[in-house]
């Protein structure tokens, strides 16, 4: 029996066959349109929610030729895909709806890499989904990647579960991140108390507390390089060494304050 969303998909392509070319240079056009204003806007999530708005009828139809699936979660990712997406494409060299397309086919491989089975307690499985959706529902609204803390108060997952959710369906390890050549730029070691850890972390500002995480693997967060922190966060790498600097003073600090020193 067919699904609302499948309706939806098979009255689409029934259209476009009656109307043929017209209806699909129309469409595009459109497209076209609220891409146009959108790139010269200031990208605000305001304005990143009314362009998803607008061509929210091709991510969900590129959504589920990709993957069969028009979840929730499956549109959010397919929502962030495409809305990163946009800033790289050229008008010149394709037709918007044939850009979105292409750009979602990775959804192809994670509906592949979930197939496979993963041996997870049932509340764990569900604790990860509600992670992930309010990731990508939070970065959506705040037009950057959320902290952990963020994540948790949304959640209501504590921090530390959320670090143990992750590690037990990554299972990462020290070689991993020395594959990826990402070596963190200090590290915590026996040198500092999990304690002064977690006040330095909570007093940093939201950007600082991603670096953080990406570069200690803090709650099982990937280790990244501050090539790949500085594109995640849309500044410099230079920002990101500057940032790494203060947060290793800070960390450096403990022995100022401690009574037993």
């Amino acid at each position: 029996m067919p699904t609302p969303f499948t309706e939806f998909i098979r009255q689409s392509h029934a259209n476009e066959w009656q109307y043929g070319k017209s209806s699909t240079k129309s469409k595009n056009n459109a497209y076209y349109s609220a891409w146009e204003q959108w790139n010269k806007s200031k990208k605000t999530p305001d304005d990143n929610a009314a362009l998803l708005k607008a061509i929210d009828p091709e991510i969900r139809s590129a959504a589920y030729i990709h993957t069969g699936k028009d979840d929730p979660l499956t549109l959010s990712k397919a929502q962030i895909m495409a809305l990163s997406s946009l800033n790289s494409y050229d008008p010149e060299k394709a037709e918007l709806s044939t850009y979105i397309h292409s750009q979602l086919q990775p959804l192809k491989r994670e509906v592949r890499n979930q197939a496979k089975p993963i041996k997870i307690p049932e509340g764990a499985f569900y604790e990860k989904q509600k992670i992930e959706q309010a990731t990508l529902e939070l970065e959506h609204e705040l037009g950057r990647p959320p902290t952990d803390e963020e994540i948790s108060l949304k959640t209501g997952i504590p921090i530390k579960r959320i670090g143990n959710i992750r590690k037990y369906n990554t299972g990462v390890s020290i070689s991993q991140f020395d594959e990826q050549g990402a070596t963190p730029a200090f590290s915590l070691g026996d040198k500092y108390n999990e304690a002064w850890v977690q006040l330095v972390y909570d007093d940093l500002n939201p950007r600082d507390k991603i670096i953080m995480e990406h570069t200690l693997g803090l709650n099982g967060k990937k280790v990244l390089s501050n090539q790949d922190l500085a594109k995640k966060l849309k500044i410099t790498p230079g920002a990101v060494s500057q940032a790494k600097a203060r947060i290793q003073k800070a960390l450096d600090e403990e022995e100022k304050y401690s009574p037993f020193q």
